[in-house]
């Protein structure tokens, strides 16, 4: 029994040894460009919709997108903050938890009233925010004085806040201006994002650091069952602060 005490107790002593040489926490701040692609059939609409409006009726006017979701970038960024492990083979582990405000952009062609359409103008921004996860696995390669950690992983964007969706357009015959800004959980908006992400950090000394990250959008954000496919994509520059623990 002893034996076996002895023989179990030094593989623990060894695993550890071996398998976590130090612990590092960074934050960090990051911007980035965000939009979304689509298969063929659907990617016309990606690059431009049309405003309904309730133009010409009796009662408030009321504007929204047909389809908010735009293949152009708009303006993105994150805050974030995490834990990995880092082995004496320079394997590493961890998890980061992320906060994104991550926003895309299409062209506004026409505008549909109560009882006619109008060519028009203007551009529609759809920005989502989430709280996301991305545990992650990795290699760390040490040139000279500087670390590179290369890592990949599934992450998972949550999304707890209502979206929010701005249009403007104006319409070409009568220079009208119509506006509408919408924050909801309806239709643009996306409750679960789940990715595959590749990210580096490149680290000059022994806080500070750039990483470079890209990520790939595997849910179908049109719905699972519609038959058009819109996927996101992100890709994303942050400034890390590393602090290290033995």
């Amino acid at each position: 029994m002893s034996y076996r005490f002895n023989s179990l107790l030094f593989i623990v002593l060894f695993s550890g040894h071996c398998f976590a040489q130090h612990v590092e926490y960074n934050f960090g701040a990051g911007s980035g460009l965000y939009h979304y692609l689509s298969d063929k059939s659907h990617r016309m609409s990606l690059s431009y919709s049309f405003l309904n409006t309730s133009l010409g009726y009796r009662g408030p006017q009321i504007s929204y997108m047909n389809d908010p979701n735009g293949e152009k970038s708009g303006f993105s960024f994150q805050f974030f903050a995490g834990v990995k492990k880092v082995t004496i083979h320079n394997l590493l582990w961890g998890i980061d938890v992320e906060f994104q405000s991550l926003q895309s952009k299409k062209n506004i062609l026409y505008v549909f009233a109560y009882d006619s359409s109008y060519a028009s103008t203007g551009h529609c921004t759809l920005t989502n925010r989430y709280i996301d996860l991305f545990p992650y696995i990795g290699k760390r390669i040490l040139i000279k004085n500087m670390y590179f950690d290369i890592t990949g992983g599934f992450e998972l964007a949550m999304g707890f806040f209502n979206s929010q969706q701005f249009d403007h357009a104006v319409i070409n015959s009568t220079g009208q201006i119509l506006q509408a800004d919408i924050k909801s959980k309806g239709y643009g908006h996306n409750a679960m994002d789940g990715r595959f992400r590749l990210q580096s950090l490149t680290r000059f000394d022994k806080h500070w650091g750039i990483s470079l990250g890209y990520a790939w959008g595997l849910t179908n954000l049109d719905g699972q069952n519609d038959p058009n496919h819109s996927h996101s994509r992100y890709a994303s520059i942050g400034i890390n602060y590393v602090l290290q623990k033995k």
